[in-house]
């Protein structure tokens, strides 16, 4: 890779992305396909993105009170580790009372157990009838109403406490040449979307943050107004072909969220350390300030030689992965925010009890992530470590539900606690 001279702030995207992406499975940011730019990009930021339902989020961070914590490497216990009853392609849980939701891709379903890990139940199944689902992309609950959203069937489904199907809103594009990508359901049941143009091939070698806009729809789907915009991940562009190009996430590349609580949602777009807070209609109200601010981690030439093993490990024998990844600019140090590990975690996670976790940036050299955590009023913060590499799915009071993986890639889901 090109050792750049400054921080990717002075590469060839300009300066500036969560809530985008899928959370889940191992970072391998080109597969050999060719895609449409905007296509990947959506794919991309999904893997970023999150959408959790909470009660009213944040106004400013004004506290410097900062305690820490830890996620305890014990399992108070594990979900979905029986031979019958083993999970896949987990895409997201959330911590319901004494109940466990878990989102699983491999069977389409979500299966509801008991906090000790017993099964009580299953909710979907692969298919497009009502209440099935093709691919789940992230499961919020808002109040005791439960959202899913399926990206093949462009289809956001409502359950019931009980896990009753209740309704389903198809989601399309309002103009063509365009992605619609869901991310959340604000409080007064309006549906918060990213639209991104799928613009012509660039023709030339280039890092790119497309900026996508943030519209609302209502129950019915009908487009309700624009809220602004965000900027996705930092994604390398090369031509392909004569008329194709491969689009792949930028290596230490910035990465974007916008997460959603009640009836605010949250942008992080890692140009510095802040996270804007905006109402349902699209005003700004505030921005969250971590204190103390995360490291700036620098890109050291180990860390380099690693992100290269794990992108070349599904390389042909004509070597074109690796050859792409040659020619990515390099940071000299990372962005605020994201995990540039074995795994893409979401940068961005809003938990059932409104609570806002910021993962800092690291990977590479560090067993486990580093997260801010913002109080739901926004008035104080704290840091939470763990020790292995996990993903966030929820959080309640002293405990923690994450997705974890062992040597040989199987998923784990587990309820650990946080030690204060």
């Amino acid at each position: 890779m090109n050792q750049s001279a400054e921080r990717s702030t002075k590469t060839r995207a300009g300066a500036g992305s969560g809530g985008g992406r899928r959370t889940t499975g191992p970072r391998v940011p080109f597969s050999g396909r060719v895609r449409r730019a905007a296509r990947l990009g959506v794919g991309v930021f999904l893997a970023g993105m999150l959408a959790c339902a909470s009660e009213e989020g944040a106004d400013a961070a004004t506290e410097s009170s900062h305690p820490f914590s830890r996620v305890d490497t014990v399992a108070i216990a594990r979900f979905g580790d029986r031979p019958d009853d083993q999970l896949h392609r987990v895409t997201g849980g959330l911590l319901r009372g004494d109940t466990v939701i878990i989102a699983d891709g491999s069977t389409s379903t979500l299966r509801l157990y008991r906090r000790s890990g017993e099964l009580l139940s299953e909710v979907g199944g692969a298919g497009s009838g009502p209440g099935e689902f093709r691919d789940i992309t992230w499961l919020q609950r808002v109040g005791d109403q439960l959202f899913v959203y399926d990206i093949e069937q462009s289809r956001l489904s409502e359950f019931d406490d009980a896990g009753v199907f209740v309704r389903a809103t198809t989601i399309v594009p309002r103009k063509p040449a365009t992605v619609v990508t869901p991310v959340g359901v604000l409080s007064d049941r309006t549906v918060l979307v990213m639209e991104i143009a799928i613009g012509d091939s660039r023709r030339v070698e280039s890092v790119v943050r497309t900026r996508a806009e943030l519209l609302r729809v209502g129950e019915n789907g009908s487009y309700l107004d624009s809220l602004g915009s965000v900027l996705l991940d930092e994604t390398f562009v090369q031509p392909f072909g004569r008329a194709g190009e491969i689009q792949s996430p930028l290596v230490f590349g910035r990465q974007s969220a916008v997460g959603i609580s009640g009836s605010r949602f949250y942008t992080l777009e890692n140009l510095d350390a802040s996270i804007a807070v905006s109402s349902a209609s699209g005003e700004r109200l505030a921005a969250l300030h971590p204190d103390p601010l995360p490291d700036r981690v620098l890109v050291t030439t180990d860390a380099v030689r690693e992100a290269r093993a794990r992108y070349v490990q599904d390389d042909g024998p004509d070597g074109r992965v690796g050859r792409l990844f040659d020619r990515m600019p390099v940071p000299d140090t990372m962005a605020f925010y994201g995990w540039h590990g074995r795994r893409r975690l979401s940068v961005l996670r809003i938990t059932s009890e409104g609570e806002l976790w910021a993962l800092h940036a690291a990977g590479a050299d560090v067993s486990g992530p580093t997260w801010t955590v913002f109080a739901p009023d926004g008035s104080s913060n704290r840091t939470v470590r763990a020790a292995d590499e996990v993903e966030l799915l929820d959080a309640a009071g002293d405990f923690a539900l994450v997705l974890r993986w062992d040597e040989d890639d199987v998923e784990h889901v587990e309820l650990r606690r946080i030690v204060r």
